[in-house]
């Protein structure tokens, strides 16, 4: 059985999901007009926050403006060099080892799992979504 008091309480409260370290700056920027960054948040997180929030980064106050876009600019600088390593680790995965064993690894590869590679490897493709379908 659910009391008043309960039910009251369950109507009147809000859930975001939103990372709690970074609310506090932008319910400060909403009160006061000045938004700062936090440090242990991550630059990306927070400017997912921001948007979500609907506040623009230009609102970041002086003080901190160069530390964000320091940061938010070297994560994204470690996305991009990991995708392309591990885009460089995959076609050298791809060439690595000779002779017909690896060449036939290849091959079925190739058609289990690329249907651009040959008509035989299309028509299995069509086949195994239109049996998904069914």
């Amino acid at each position: 059985m659910r009391d008043a008091a309960s039910e009251r309480t369950r109507h009147s409260e809000y859930f975001f999901d939103r990372h709690p370290r970074s609310f506090g700056p932008v319910i400060e920027f909403y009160r006061t007009g000045k938004l700062h960054l936090v440090e242990d948040v991550c630059a990306l997180s927070f400017a997912d926050d921001l948007d979500y929030w609907g506040v623009d980064e230009l609102f970041i106050e002086p003080c901190c403006q160069y530390k964000y876009t320091e940061r938010r600019d070297r994560v994204n600088d470690d996305i991009k060099r990991d995708a392309e390593a591990l885009k460089q680790a995959l076609v050298e995965d791809e060439h690595k080892g000779s002779g017909r064993i690896t060449d036939a690894r290849r091959r079925v590869w190739n058609f289990m799992e690329k249907p651009q590679t040959s008509i035989a490897a299309r028509v299995l493709h069509i086949y195994n979504v239109d049996s998904a379908l069914a």
